[in-house]
């Protein structure tokens, strides 16, 4: 190996594998901005830094080109055989030079070679993330896609990132995190989500966070607060949002104002690039239209609607899509069976099979020896339900157990609560606001059972960032209260530890030890079913027991061993947020029996729909970036050639599909990209699919008889109708 000279980059306490490794990344001109100090030794070992070597010795006096670009040329040149014969879709095709150093075509190993094409410049752009995260190629197609618009090829990219719950969308957003930070810039892009544990999850914020979406109403008014909104997302130009499914049309609406405000464009969201992920079968957000969710003719005359509909035609404008498919969290060869089960729950068209297989779960004097040592995982397995409150009843008769089984005394802290700035002292009352669940009081119940050593969860964002979120779980550690007029006792404050936060620490704590003080928010409450809304202030702090949570709660959450309640769900999405927690069949328990129905109610037409057209986006998306045999695989789904990915079996093959059908055997791969049937079919569809989502065909109301009298109020205002290509 040669010395270093003048010009090479500075390796200074790099290793050999690091100085050859800048070296070759240099060599090759991709050497990312930034970039400084030793590269990971994890990312270049001796076999793999040699093959790379080797490949750019042969081909850089041909192949000096960026990496989108290099690629490109490669298929291009791949598509011109010098002998005239047509490739044969089930062939493969090698690119050589020949003795001009000229790249030509043989009949060979075209998946091969192309796959190397792409690995090679991740390693050259990405310093071997796919080495590292081993990516599968749906991952990989993802993250190209992310990569090339980074380099900043292209414009604006409004992408969806989906999959059911496992197959590694979280993946594909760490690679992509570790792709900024190795070209050195981190500052470039936001990671965000509605929840809080999903934002620690990932490494990012709350959105209300990162666009300061409270004070949106005020950002408009008050220059200060739109001035520090600018200053944030100064030199920021991705927005990352996980757990799309949790996202309203009315949120999509006040993410892009916020986005608009900080980046002073009126292009939609800003003008940033921006990446949705998530499963849109999993939990829709609480209360709230979906983005799937079909806009009804009612919607144009209210405020809170038309802001819907500005989010739906938002959505519409994703105009990417990946789907992953591959489950990462459930091992696909041991638990095939289970991976099965979760493959048709999504749908909630389970088999007599599978709820069989579900029931020989339930919890039952057969299986009770799995709770019996004390040390066993199942003794601090969550069980999981559907609604608030029945997981405060569990988590208070756990809370009994819990205490009695450590011989350890249980307390018993009340709420404060306040009306005009007077502390409530009916007694009736007070008993009414203590009996509200803790999903109607934001997490701060009337009365909360602990102990010293009991696990709690935070219900509330403290520190996103440090590990101190909505959701966190820990242990409490030491309770300080006060007792009130009546003699209860009511908490001041709490130490609760925390595993791996990294919050900042307080004077005399231990790592990983948190203060949670008490402190006050407001509930609404209606005495009587009554529909006038009454609001209180109530003071208590902001923990509650950990040995139940919601499915809400659980979503995007990954357990060894969880317990699930089958019977309290009332939607498909939520049995199937429950059951995919788990990684294994056998790290999953069923609470109590259930009924079929729970896990065979189908989905709905909305659902349908989106996931129609998404997956058509996606087969669009593929044409356009994936390789050539992907490319082909795509454009003849979308021509019909082959049946659906969804519906076709997986050992089907594209090339005796193609054989099956004599009159476009024939067709070359460039044909299929190019046939303007297939451009028609999809826009064709599309249309229909709009038609269907924004402006569906509804039964006339009736009209109230107009006694002469005028309607009081000015008359509402109709939206005009967009034009379906502007929008899709």
């Amino acid at each position: 190996m040669r010395k270093l000279e003048k010009g090479d980059v500075n390796v200074d306490g790099d290793t050999d594998s690091n100085v050859r490794g800048k070296r070759l990344l240099q060599k090759c001109g991709f050497l990312p901005d930034g970039l400084r100090g030793p590269l990971l030794e994890s990312f270049l070992s001796l076999p793999i830094l040699e093959t790379a070597e080797i490949y750019v010795n042969d081909s850089l006096p041909h192949m000096q080109l960026g990496p989108n670009q290099s690629y490109q040329q490669a298929k291009t040149m791949m598509r011109s055989d010098n002998d005239g014969s047509d490739i044969d879709l089930d062939d493969d095709v090698f690119l050589e030079q020949n003795e001009k150093g000229e790249i030509t075509p043989r009949a060979s190993q075209l998946r091969d070679y192309i796959f190397g094409e792409i690995s090679f410049h991740l390693f050259l752009c990405g310093t071997l993330l796919h080495v590292r995260y081993t990516l599968n190629p749906k991952q990989r197609l993802a993250f190209n896609i992310l990569a090339d618009r980074i380099s900043g090829n292209g414009e604006q990219l409004r992408m969806y990132l989906g999959g059911p719950a496992g197959t590694g969308k979280s993946r594909v957003i760490d690679a992509l995190k570790e792709l900024f930070l190795n070209r050195g810039e981190g500052n470039r892009y936001v990671l965000g989500s509605y929840m809080g544990i999903a934002a620690m999850n990932i490494g990012g914020m709350t959105l209300h966070s990162a666009l300061n979406l409270h004070a949106l109403s005020r950002m408009q008014l008050h220059g200060d607060v739109h001035q520090g909104l600018i200053e944030f997302w100064e030199g920021k130009d991705w927005l990352i949002i996980d757990e799309v499914s949790m996202i309203s049309l009315s949120l999509l609406h006040q993410i892009n104002e916020a986005l608009q405000l900080a980046r002073e464009s009126d292009k939609p969201f800003g003008g940033i690039n921006i990446m949705f992920a998530g499963d849109f079968a999993q939990l829709p957000p609480v209360g709230q239209r979906s983005l799937y969710s079909t806009i009804l003719p009612w919607m144009c005359g209210l405020k809170n609607g038309q802001s819907s509909i500005h989010g739906k035609l938002l959505w519409l404008s994703v105009d990417t899509a990946v789907e992953l498919e591959k489950p990462q969290r459930q091992n696909e060869d041991a638990e095939a069976r289970f991976v099965q089960l979760l493959s048709r729950l999504r749908d909630g068209l389970c088999t007599d099979e599978d709820y069989d297989l579900l029931t020989s779960r339930v919890l039952s004097a057969e299986n009770a020896d799995a709770f019996e040592d004390k040390e066993s995982p199942w003794r601090k397995a969550p069980i999981i339900v559907a609604e608030n409150a029945p997981k405060d009843a569990i988590n208070e008769a756990c809370a009994r157990q819990f205490a009695l089984d450590n011989k350890r005394p249980l307390y018993w802290f009340h709420a404060t609560d306040f009306r005009h700035g007077q502390e409530i002292e009916n007694q009736d009352l007070i008993e009414e606001l203590h009996g509200k669940h803790s999903g109607q009081t934001k997490g701060r119940l009337g009365r909360v059972p602990l102990c010293i050593g009991m696990p709690v969860l935070i219900a509330q964002n403290y520190d996103v960032a440090g590990g101190v979120v909505n959701g966190s779980k820990g242990t409490v550690k030491k309770l300080r209260y006060k007792p009130n007029r009546r003699g209860q006792k009511v908490l001041t404050s709490c130490i609760v530890n925390i595993p791996g936060c990294s919050a900042l620490q307080m004077p005399h704590l231990s790592a990983d030890e948190i203060p949670i003080l008490s402190d006050s928010i407001e509930v609404a409450f209606s005495r009587y079913g009554g529909k006038n809304a009454k609001t209180v202030r109530r003071q208590q702090v902001a923990i509650v027991p950990a040995f139940a949570m919601t499915a809400h709660r659980a979503q995007g959450q990954t357990m060894e061993n969880v317990i699930v309640d089958l019977q309290s769900c009332s939607s498909t999405e939520s049995a199937y947020v429950m059951v995919s927690r788990a990684t294994s069949l056998d790290g999953l328990f069923v609470l109590r029996h259930f009924a079929p129905e729970k896990i065979t109610g189908g989905r709905t037409d909305e659902y349908k729909i989106e996931s129609a057209r998404m997956h058509a986006v996606a087969l669009k998306s593929t044409t356009q970036y994936g390789t050539p045999e992907e490319q082909v695989q795509a454009s003849a789904e979308l021509a019909g050639i082959i049946p659906s990915a969804k519906s076709r079996p997986s050992q089907t093959k594209l090339g005796s599909a193609i054989k099956a059908n004599p009159p476009r055997a024939k067709r070359t791969e460039q044909e299929l990209r190019t046939d303007m049937v297939v451009i028609e079919a999809y826009q064709d569809q599309a249309r229909k699919i709009y038609e269907r989502t924004i402006v569906p065909r509804s039964k006339k109301r009736p009209r109230a008889p107009n006694n002469g009298a005028q309607q009081a109020g000015p008359p509402r205002k109709r939206l005009k109708r967009v034009e379906v290509d502007s929008v899709l």
